[in-house]
């Protein structure tokens, strides 16, 4: 009785659903016809190929000549965001023919961006004059990167659901800028061999794709596409426990800060201020005690029975001795052909680049100086107590003035 009751009540579901006005347009299979569509317009096919490639091929030039322009061009003619789609339905729906769609589709755009952007990584490695400042600004989480990336889905999910064929231009390269440029600029920043920005750039991506599956999943609940199983629910269920451990992970990472119990505790065994009593050996007759402060003798038969111990102190006075301390010289990162400029491990364009920094960045002016390929190198100090060196000629506004 169970059985036929259940079955009933999904026959209901599925005639409430294919009479839905929204897939009317599909004829007598309805929703199913819908997800057909979808189905095949996410599959890879030889259209994602080629406009993929021109689109990694834009990437790779407009990191190796560090044109924004050329970034956006990009990301217009990349293919629509299958990644994102697939996992949005195939979580929200407990397809495993989406889920498998995502996948697939993440793998091939992740592996191809990644390989371009260290591919192109490595070739400016070659060219160690020359400065690379645009991919920084896409390996950082920002809270206008989520902003984007709501929007995008908003505007995706609404466009898709109206038409599987057609996909929003503007929602696609909102998407792309979240997803194509923090691993493309994760991969440059590994072949240049930068790599906290290589990590970086990684969990940029990371945190914007989860972000984007799960509004895409909340925004195809809110328009009542849902599982008719209740089996099916499981894809939510799921999606909702990895959001779950990826933010404790992340909050353990970030602000698990392990600090010892006994790190703010004053050994007061350490202070030179001791008063622990000694022992009193009894004075022999006729011995004087010689006080400090005084020539006095005192005659120890004059003193019937002591009663009391007074400590005494030395009256001597401390001499300080204060010590200079060194000028601390500050100065301005100012490349007048860029927008920044590369630190070095060690003075000479041959030497290996440890951080990449922009215009305006305050860092310390260390004493050395060397004359390196024909140019003058300082050795300098970050906020952060990192040090390199830097061409003489990349900074201003010192002050006080080095004597160079």
């Amino acid at each position: 009785m169970n059985n036929k009751s259940e079955s009933h009540l999904k026959r209901e579901k599925l005639e409430l659903r294919n009479n839905d006005s929204r897939w009317s347009q599909y004829g007598t299979s309805g929703f199913y016809g819908f997800l057909d569509q979808l189905a095949r317009r996410l599959e890879i096919n030889v259209e994602t190929f080629l406009v993929g490639s021109i689109s990694l091929l834009l990437l790779s030039i407009g990191l190796l000549l560090d044109q924004f322009p050329l970034f956006v061009l990009a990301i217009l003619l990349s293919p629509i965001l299958s990644p994102i789609l697939g996992f949005a339905f195939g979580f929200n729906l407990g397809a495993i023919k989406f889920l498998r769609i995502g996948f697939f589709s993440l793998l091939l755009h992740f592996v191809s961006l990644f390989v371009v952007g260290a591919f192109s990584g490595f070739i400016a490695r070659q060219f160690p004059e020359k400065e690379f400042i645009i991919w920084q600004y896409f390996v950082d989480v920002t809270w206008a990167g989520f902003l984007l990336i709501f929007v995008g889905i908003l505007i995706m999910v609404s466009t898709i659901i109206r038409n599987p064929r057609q996909a929003s231009l503007v929602a696609n390269v909102a998407l792309a800028y979240s997803f194509y440029l923090p691993v493309v600029s994760a991969g440059f920043a590994f072949g240049i061999g930068l790599k906290n920005q290589f990590i970086a750039g990684l969990y940029t991506f990371l945190f914007y794709f989860i972000f984007a599956v799960v509004i895409g999943v909340i925004v195809l609940l809110a328009y009542r596409i849902k599982p008719i199983k209740i089996q099916n629910w499981l894809g939510v269920v799921s999606l909702l426990i990895l959001v779950i451990l990826g933010v404790v992970f992340f909050m353990d990472s970030e602000f698990g800060i392990d600090i010892g119990e006994d790190q703010n505790k004053i050994n007061l065994t350490d202070t030179n201020l001791s008063f622990m009593p000694t022992q009193i050996s009894p004075l022999p007759s006729s011995t004087s005690i010689p006080l400090p402060t005084s020539t006095m003798t005192i005659s120890s038969n004059s003193i019937e029975q002591p009663t009391e111990v007074i400590p005494t102190l030395n009256t001597s006075t401390a001499t300080i001795t204060l010590t200079p301390l060194p000028v601390v010289i500050w100065v301005e990162i100012r490349s007048p052909e860029g927008d920044g400029a590369n630190i070095r491990e060690e003075p000479g364009f041959s030497a290996r680049i440890i951080r990449t920094v922009l215009n305006g960045t305050a860092v310390q002016v260390l004493d050395e100086v060397e004359v390196v390929d024909g140019a003058t190198w300082a050795h300098i100090r970050f906020i952060d107590q990192v040090e390199g060196w830097i061409m003489r000629s990349l900074i201003v506004s010192a002050t006080p003035e080095p004597e160079w």
